[in-house]
């Protein structure tokens, strides 16, 4: 009898020890290497739960509804927000080796002045712009010969989309990625704007609705396939899509000259994490130099692990479009994180133009 319940109470532990080898990740889609995952399962032993979002908004309501992740992988901004209403766990850098030997300090730096003083609660994973991606000869037929791009004031303009609607323009369907576009077409920047510069940039996003579709899901297979000609685009997303496609040249991505964001993904861990241990084993092994190196050349976006650049693809090393130019880069700005009143302005804003039920993908 007392060796059964022995017996019993190893199973138990074994049982529960074996529970807590799995790590849940939620990320966004398409935003890993083929073999990141299953590579890591092999490496450690440990099971990973992975899911994918689409939007900001719907992790940020997840992480407020109190849904259980053990690392996740907000954009800068809603990760500041969630950093300061208690919602992350600060970071064990003992347990992250990698994060002394392999990551670009000057990067670093930009996050603990921008956003996280001391790189407590994240670190950066990936970066990229925001711009127009557009078919030259769809846009061509409609508008004429030798038109372009180049401003965001065309894309907001109700003469041009009105047009441009006989071959379809889409906006990323969330208000954290275009009422900053709008802020830049009214002449302001998107930090530390005004109430009254919010409500000009909502009013010129609201004159254009009517004619443009509204997707985060898919606007880059929408605009090779010939759904849409224009699109509010993420740089890499594109260029991952082009990559796909015979005729690339036929497609152009622009950062207008008012500017456009450069945004930075973070990766880190919930306040309610089940198993942090597991968490800082993958966030760690995602800033080995040839590890991260494949997610880079997979997903076409740059990342701030140093390690990673001898293991870089010279064909994605070299574009521009991918690791923008020092003076592309000097007129990109990472906005401020907003202020819980702002946020609830901006979604105020979206939800006059989406609809009052508008909820987030």
């Amino acid at each position: 009898m007392i060796r059964n319940v022995l017996f019993a109470l190893t199973a138990g532990i074994s049982m529960t020890a074996a529970a807590q080898e799995e790590v849940r990740i939620y990320n966004w889609s398409d935003y890993v290497g083929p073999d990141t995952i299953s590579d890591f399962e092999a490496q450690t032993g440990i099971k990973v739960i992975y899911e994918e979002f689409e939007s900001n908004e719907r992790l940020d309501e997840a992480l407020r509804t109190n849904e259980a992740w053990d690392v996740i992988f907000p954009s800068d901004n809603f990760f500041a927000g969630q950093m300061r209403d208690g919602l992350l766990s600060p970071l064990n850098k003992r347990k992250l080796p990698n994060y002394y030997a392999n990551l670009d300090r000057a990067f670093l730096a930009t996050m603990q002045t921008d956003l996280d003083p001391g790189n407590r609660y994240g670190l950066p994973y990936m970066w990229g712009t925001t711009g127009i991606a557009y078919n030259i000869e769809a846009v061509e037929a409609v508008m004429g010969s030798g038109f372009e791009f180049s401003s965001w004031t065309q894309l907001f303009d109700v003469n041009v989309v009105r047009r441009l609607q006989s071959c379809g323009v889409n906006f990323l369907d969330s208000p954290d990625e275009m009422m900053p576009l709008a802020l830049l077409a009214v002449g302001t920047s998107p930090t530390g704007y005004t109430d009254a510069e919010l409500e000009q940039a909502t009013r010129l996003v609201q004159r254009v609705s009517r004619y443009v579709t509204f997707k985060l899901e898919d606007f880059e297979s929408d605009l090779i396939e010939g759904n849409t000609c224009v699109t509010v685009a993420w740089n890499g997303d594109l260029m991952a899509a082009l990559d796909e496609v015979d005729n690339p040249a036929d497609f152009n991505y622009v950062v207008p000259e008012e500017g456009s964001i450069l945004w930075i993904d973070m990766v880190t861990i919930p306040h309610n994490a089940k198993n942090v241990e597991a968490a800082h084993t993958f966030i760690n092994y995602l800033l080995e130099g040839e590890v991260n190196a494949k997610i880079v050349n997979y997903v076409a976006y740059p990342s701030a692990v140093r390690a990673a650049t001898p293991y870089i693809d010279e064909e994605i090393a070299s574009n521009t479009v991918i690791f923008p130019s020092s003076e592309e880069r000097r007129r990109l700005v990472i906005p401020a994180p907003d202020t819980v009143e702002q946020a609830n302005r901006k979604l105020a804003a979206w939800r006059s133009i989406r609809g009052a039920d508008w909820v987030a993908e």
